[in-house]
């Protein structure tokens, strides 16, 4: 990369952040001012806060833990290797670590969707019986949103690679941006189950958005399930530690 690539690359990045902390003042504004303080039913904010910890969570555990400590590195590998001059092995390996995380995120989220009332009973013990099952159904919507951010998070990754940063850079403002939608068009009808239903769409927006970078770095998506490929061990053995850290 040279030293203007450099520049421009951190400028998106920098202007990207900025807006996006706007955007995230944005959204928090309108939160208190839909919802306030003290709200009721649907209008608690408290229950959606209680929801977002476990799709957090899962988010942090498998999407943040593998990409940054696990995926990255393994990738700058394997394109330094031999195997890395041959472009079909490259686009074979991430379609196969793309596989493999999708699952084990889709696996892990269906344990949530399932265990939801026993994990709110512990997470958020003070909320009475329409309250708890209140934040099980919000929960179990929000699950849908690490699945979509496991695919994202390997999108960024690629384009990363690449030194592509546009669409990356992009991926921010369209999360924000579609739970700010979903507040202030559904949050006075239906209430935090509007918030909720914002994160799966900003979620799904993160993935989409970034496609046109993706396609500009040349990656095309091969079903791949394949768990004995040596860097998928090596990926493994880095995730594993951080799995366990982020756990505890």
């Amino acid at each position: 990369m040279t030293s203007s690539q450099l520049y421009k690359s951190a400028a998106i990045l920098g202007v990207s952040s900025l807006f996006s902390r706007i955007l995230g003042v944005l959204r928090d504004h309108l939160l208190a001012r839909y919802f306030g303080a003290g709200g009721e039913g649907i209008y608690n904010l408290d229950v959606y806060y209680g929801a977002f910890r476990i799709p957090d969570f899962v988010y942090g555990l498998l999407v943040m833990g593998t990409v940054s400590a696990a995926f990255i590195p393994v990738l700058t590998q394997v394109m330094k290797s031999a195997k890395g001059n041959d472009e079909h092995y490259v686009n074979r390996f991430i379609s196969n670590v793309l596989t493999l995380l999708t699952a084990l995120t889709f696996l892990v989220a269906l344990i949530g969707f399932v265990f939801a009332p026993q994990l709110v009973a512990i997470l958020v013990p003070g909320f009475d019986g329409e309250t708890s099952a209140l934040t099980v159904t919000l929960t179990r919507i929000m699950l849908l949103s690490p699945i979509f951010f496991c695919v994202s998070s390997v999108f960024q990754a690629i384009q990363n690679a690449k030194n592509l940063f546009l669409y990356y850079a992009l991926a921010p403002l369209f999360y924000n941006l579609g739970i700010i939608a979903g507040i202030v068009f559904f949050g006075r009808e239906y209430g935090v189950y509007a918030v909720a239903g914002g994160v799966v769409i900003g979620a799904l927006l993160h993935m989409l958005v970034q496609l046109p970078g993706v396609k500009m770095a040349g990656f095309t998506y091969r079903f791949v399930f394949d768990a004995k490929d040596e860097f998928i061990w090596r990926m493994w053995r880095l995730f594993l530690p951080r799995v366990v850290g982020t756990s505890v």
